[in-house]
């Protein structure tokens, strides 16, 4: 399938808009989801077609929605790492009703690492961890980690390692 993705970002008050095509699994075609954080907000969607050198369509970005859905999550975002971690927590709103800890790690022409904890959509959780390279050297690593509730979400690498090191200890 041809996909366009098209994600806004709101980060520290600056907008980032990002769009580009590529080859899609059939699954991710028409979905779309947020993620909301203490200082900023992502926005994501993908459309597709499927017919030979066929060009999808701009996906229309989620709406915005103050409606509070009675979930708390762990909130905050860093760059230069791949992971983030705080005592800020945030309320979730509209759709989002999952919490997530999500990891990105650009390398190539620019390396650049990156992570976000706070608020989801069903739909961004079960987009799940994805790997894009995109031919010219450059790839773009998505890791997603989502739960119900737990705000103390751990990438599998810590989560290993704490692991670790108790049984060391224990031992």
């Amino acid at each position: 399938m041809c996909g366009s993705t098209f994600t806004f970002s709101i980060i520290d008050g600056v907008a980032q808009k990002v769009f580009f095509r590529s080859c899609e699994k059939n699954s991710f075609c028409g979905l779309s989801g947020t993620i909301g954080f203490q200082k900023g907000k992502v926005k994501t969607a993908t459309t597709c077609c499927s017919s030979d050198s066929c060009k999808p369509q701009t996906p229309a970005l989620p709406r915005d929605s103050t409606q509070r859905v009675g979930l708390n999550c762990s909130s905050c975002s860093t760059v230069n790492s791949a992971f983030c971690h705080t005592n800020e927590i945030i309320e979730c709103t509209g759709e989002e009703t999952k919490c997530i800890l999500q990891s990105t790690i650009i390398s190539g022409i620019a390396n650049s690492k990156s992570a976000v904890r706070g608020c989801a959509t069903k739909n961004i959780c079960d987009f799940g961890s994805q790997s894009y390279d995109f031919g010219d050297g450059n790839k773009v690593k998505t890791e997603v980690m989502c739960s119900n509730g737990s705000i103390n979400l751990l990438p599998k690498s810590m989560l290993l390692t704490i692991i670790s090191l108790m049984s060391a200890i224990m031992l």
